[in-house]
């Protein structure tokens, strides 16, 4: 009976950890602003991924009604893009801010497509970030 709860605990724990937290989400227009114009950008044919140095991790998800004009579509794929991250959140480094935004073609892709083309574009991260840290210290 000891070892169920444990069981329950150690369960417990894995699902705090994979909460997105407010303190997680990228908020304040100048928080955007950094982002966005001092960071680089990893595309590909439905998202974007802007991303910069931060003291900790965080994210934003962005559906522009360019994308859909129908609200219902762009809350759904900003679900999407945020269950991805909560179950992903290992894979993304810990000292970047990060800005997703969707694209036109993310409207016609399922879940499991939009997560594999998310968790590409955030190793293509990293590896631009270790490219760039090799040719620093050269």
């Amino acid at each position: 009976m000891v070892q169920k709860n444990n069981g329950a605990i150690q369960t417990n724990l894995i699902q705090i950890n994979k909460k997105l937290r407010k303190s997680e989400i990228l908020s304040t227009r100048k928080e955007f602003n950094t982002v966005l114009k001092d960071g680089k950008v990893v595309s590909s044919q439905s998202l974007s991924v802007y991303f910069t140095n931060g003291p900790n991790r965080r994210i934003a998800f962005l559906v522009p009604k360019d994308v859909a004009r129908n609200a219902v579509v762009r809350n759904r794929l900003k679900r999407y893009l945020r269950e991805i991250y909560r179950n992903h959140k290992d894979e993304f480094a810990v000292n970047y801010w990060y800005i997703v935004k969707a694209r036109t073609p993310a409207i016609k892709k399922s879940l499991t497509e939009l997560k594999s083309e998310l968790i590409e574009l955030v190793k293509k991260v990293d590896n631009t970030n270790v490219k760039n840290a090799m040719v620093c210290e050269t």
